[in-house]
């Protein structure tokens, strides 16, 4: 069996889905992050988990520390 989520399947900057699963993982299993990130994926993750938040979304729900460590990593230009 295989499931494909397509809740975020739209064009993305190239590398989006690398750091997307990476800050993932790192949530999920505790794995290392990145220590920068290409500033056009970041914004666009940031942009792409900003409009799935919930109005009531505690601070920390999986969306919420995700905003979190992306704003937290130093940007390539």
């Amino acid at each position: 069996m295989r499931v494909i989520d397509w809740e975020d399947a739209v064009f993305a900057p190239p590398g989006a889905d690398l750091l997307y699963g990476a800050v993932t993982a790192h949530l999920t299993f505790g794995t290392a992050l990145p220590q920068e990130a290409d500033g056009e994926v970041v914004r666009w993750i940031e942009s792409a988990v900003q409009n799935r938040l919930a109005s009531d979304e505690s601070l920390d729900s999986l969306n919420n520390r995700m905003l979190v460590i992306l704003r937290g990593l130093e940007l390539r230009l």
